[in-house]
């Protein structure tokens, strides 16, 4: 996955790059592989979930934290910058689940959303009695399904 400068230029304002590279400089970011891009926790004024793909051919980038305006937010600038310098965690442990997952493994409609349009291969992996009992497994099959 190549993010380039024009690419992170187009999608986020010059105010909003300024705070990310700040973020960035004070090694807050340390992002990591995941199946099918990066993720990493960013420290700021608080701890937000930065996952970054590719889906359908674009390139993607998710943040939980409130920002509202157009374009990314610092924390997804703060991560991309990480990669573009190869400040990357090649070891990942393998219980880092990121927030974002961890929002999405109690939404109410999880079923819904998440389980019933997944692919069978998915649920045989993943039998929904077993994800209603145990939240650790709702998340691992959230990180499935971005696999």
């Amino acid at each position: 996955m190549q993010i380039n400068e024009a690419w992170l230029q187009k999608n986020t304002l010059p105010a909003v790059r300024e705070r990310g590279a700040h973020l960035y400089r004070t090694g807050t970011v340390r992002p990591g592989r995941t199946a099918t891009g990066y993720g990493a926790l960013v420290r700021g004024t608080g701890d937000y979930d930065v996952q970054i793909f590719e889906k359908a051919g674009n390139l993607r980038a998710d943040c939980t934290c409130p920002y509202e305006e157009s374009g990314l937010c610092k924390h997804i600038v703060a991560v991309i910058l990480a990669i573009q310098n190869g400040d990357i965690d090649e070891n990942p442990s393998a219980t880092k689940i990121g927030l974002f997952d961890l929002e999405r493994s109690n939404d109410p409609d999880f079923f819904e959303k998440y389980y019933t349009p997944a692919a069978a291969e998915a649920k045989a992996k993943f039998p929904r009695a077993e994800l209603e009992e145990n939240q650790a497994q709702r998340m691992l099959f959230l990180q499935e399904l971005r696999g």
